[in-house]
This record gives structure tokens, sequence and C-alpha cells, in this order.
């Protein structure tokens, strides 16, 4: 059980110190030591990261061909969560990656990018692809690897496949047919498992082991659709993802274990995601359906230790763009209610800022070490600040990353 989080007029008091001692770090000439100004464009972000060799490593590519540092000098890796299916703020993410990678220009492929979540999640009319992706990518293998097996399992699962398509159509399905396509899938999976060597030797090994982890893909995707009540329709609500998002960030950890296993030892990876994911601590949701969430980031401080360094990012005014509905919606961030940490970071008035709260002195760090509430610029989540994040990024304001939408030509 966690601590209820502190009362506005007491959290914003013993808060005071924190502020003191951001002031005294960002004037101060050692401000190094304790905290870094953050670049404002990507010209400045490759200007500060040029000249620093990376780790040196051996793996193999997605057609199982030897790969080395060698062809990535300069490059950095970059993990990234492309839930698509999300109703609100989640598909922003996607664009805005894009459009990053768009601003990189040539520099943008020296950027691995590996998505990590699953398809499903209600309520987003936009997405550019349905939760049945997984489980076509793996058939489709399989209709070169084992033409016979593939056929077979297509017959066992082509009646759900437009059910799958439609992300708010599972809760039709009866629980006889659920747990027929539940079975179907855990056999793909048995299937490449078994036939591991003989696939590799008909098409190759990377393109085996992406084909296995798009069966994976298909389970993990399943597993979060069983939680959705039978005869669920939109309207009913969200409360059964409090038990879906258990999967889900699960899942996530699984799914980074798998992209640092294909990196090597020596790999290094920026997993990006909400906060909310990221920590290192159960995180309390009352205003939402899950009202608490296990989220990934413990799962991953749990397997990789202080080798998992997470990252809290507060952002204070702006706004957000859904970058893929059409028209674009714009969602500004409204201002942190009293109770939110958010207001001790600003306080200091520095618009971008990174701070090492392992360093906070020892007050500080007590109460850095308390249940607040944080706010994202929608809602409120509480745990406690420095047991579920190594750092802090402080920004404000927040802009669109959106790709500028082109006119049709007349």
């Amino acid at each position: 059980m966690h601590a209820p989080a502190a009362q506005p007029a007491q959290s914003l008091a013993r808060g005071s110190a924190l502020v003191r001692w951001l002031v005294r770090l960002l004037v101060a000439a050692s401000v190094g030591i304790w905290g870094v100004a953050i670049p404002a464009t990507v010209a400045d972000a490759q200007s500060m990261a040029r000249g620093t060799p990376g780790p040196s490593f051996e793996l193999t590519d997605h057609k199982g061909r030897p790969f080395s540092s060698a062809a990535l000098t300069g490059r950095p890796y970059a993990v990234f969560f492309g839930f698509t299916h999300c109703p609100d703020v989640c598909p922003t993410t996607m664009a805005e990656m894009s459009a990053v990678m768009k601003e990189l220009g040539p520099d943008a492929d020296k950027v691995q990018v590996f998505g990590l979540d699953i398809p499903g999640s209600p309520g987003n009319f936009d997405a550019a692809r349905g939760p049945d992706t997984a489980l076509q990518t793996s058939l489709e293998y399989l209709r070169v690897a084992d033409p016979q097996e593939a056929a077979q399992l297509q017959r066992r699962v082509e009646t759900f496949l437009p059910v799958l398509k439609d992300i708010n159509g599972y809760g039709d399905v009866k629980q006889p047919e659920r747990d027929a396509l539940t079975a179907a899938i855990a056999d793909l999976v048995s299937l490449m498992e078994r036939q591991q060597f003989a696939y590799i030797a008909k098409s190759s090994k990377g393109d085996y082991d992406w084909a296995k982890r798009a069966a994976i893909g298909a389970r993990q995707t399943d597993s979060w659709f069983r939680r959705m009540p039978l005869g669920w329709k939109l309207e009913d609500g969200l409360a059964w993802t409090r038990y879906a998002m258990q999967v889900r960030d699960r899942t996530m950890a699984d799914n980074l274990d798998w992209v640092r296993s294909r990196l090597g030892p020596r790999g290094r990876v920026l997993v990006f995601a909400a906060s909310g994911h990221l920590a290192s601590t159960v995180v309390q949701v009352p205003t939402q359906p899950m009202r608490e969430m296990i989220p990934l980031g413990t799962y991953a401080k749990d397997r990789f230790g202080s080798d998992f360094i997470n990252i809290l990012n507060l952002v204070v005014n702006g706004e957000i763009v859904y970058c893929s509905a059409n028209p674009r919606r714009v969602m500004p961030l409204k201002p942190p209610p009293a109770s939110a940490i958010e207001n001790l970071f600003a306080a200091v008035s520095v618009p971008r800022y990174v701070l090492d709260l392992r360093r906070a002195p020892p007050g500080v760090s007590t109460w850095l070490h308390e249940v607040h509430d944080h706010w994202n610029g929608f809602g409120t989540s509480q745990f406690a600040t420095a047991d579920a994040f190594d750092l802090v990024f402080y920004v404000s304001p927040v802009t669109s990353a959106c790709v500028p939408q082109v006119k049709p030509q007349t």
C-alpha cells in the first residue's frame, strides 16, 4: 500500500527545500555536476553528440547476417513505444517520432527504431494497422516456410481476422470462439518453436526470428483482448483495461528483453514512453479506469538493476497535437493543480534542464521519496518521485512535432 499523497499546502511547504536546491544547482558554476541545459534544436543536439564513440558489439541483423558496431559509428539506438491504438495522447508519439526522423534528414539512418507495445486499445478510429497485424505477419512467413501448416492455421483463424481488424469488435466474440482463437495462436507459437531449424534452413535466421516474434506478438494481443468482458461495447466504458494494462506493461518488458538480446551484451537502448509506463514503482491513477499501474519500469529495474536509468519528463504549458487525426486535433496542456510537483520544478523559471535525483541532499531526498501528485497536462497520477525515477527532464513549454501537412495540388 502507498501512503497518500501530501496535501497541497503541506506539499508545497515541504517542497521549498527542493526549489532552493534547484536554484543553487542551476545558477552555480558547478551546474554540470548536478544538472545540464538541454539543446533547443536538433542541430544543437547533433553538435553536442559528435565525437563520442559508442561501445563495440557484434550481433545478427534481421536477415541473419553478421552485423557489428563498425557499421554504426556514431549511431544511437532508440526503442520507441508505438501504441497506435489508444484513444488520445498515445498516437501523437508515432507522428512525433516520424517528424524527428524526417528532421534528421540523412542522419536518420543512424537510428534504429523498435516498437515494443501491443495493439488493441479501443477507441482510436485513426489507427494505421489493426490488432491482426502480428498474426497476419507470422502467417505470411509460414506460407513460404511451411505452406501446409500455414493453410491449416489460416482455416482456424480466418473467421476471426475480420473481428481483429476492428479494434472495437472483439467484445462480440463468444467464449468458445475466444478459446478457439487462443488455442490456434498457441499452436502457432509452438509450431515456430518446434520447427526452428527447419524453418531457418528454408528462409534465414533473421526472417525466422522476426516471424516467431510476430507469433508471440499475436499471443500478446490475444492476452490483452481476453481481459475484455463478453459483449463489451465502447460505450460501456474502459474499466476492464485495469486488468489489460497489467498484461500490456509486462509484455513491453518482455519485448525490451528481446530487443536487448538482439543488440548484444554491450548494446545501449533508449526507451521512449509515457512516464506512467517507465516508472520503477507502482503508479496510482485514481481518476482513470485502471486505478493502479504496475509499469514496464518496475520489471526493467528488477531485470537490469542500475543499468536501467529512467528519466521523468516533466512538462508544463504548451500543447500536444493529435497528428494522425484528420483533421488534426490540438490538445492544450492544462495548468497543473496546486498539489502537483511540477509547480516546484517550474518555480526556478528555467525552460529546460536535466536533474539527477540520486544526488539530492538528504532533506530533499527524503521528500522526493514520498508519494506526490504528478500532472501530465491532462490528469494526475501519484507515486514517489525518486523511487520511480533516477533523473528529471523538465521542459516548458512543449510544442508539437507533427510533420507539416501538405495540401493537395489542384
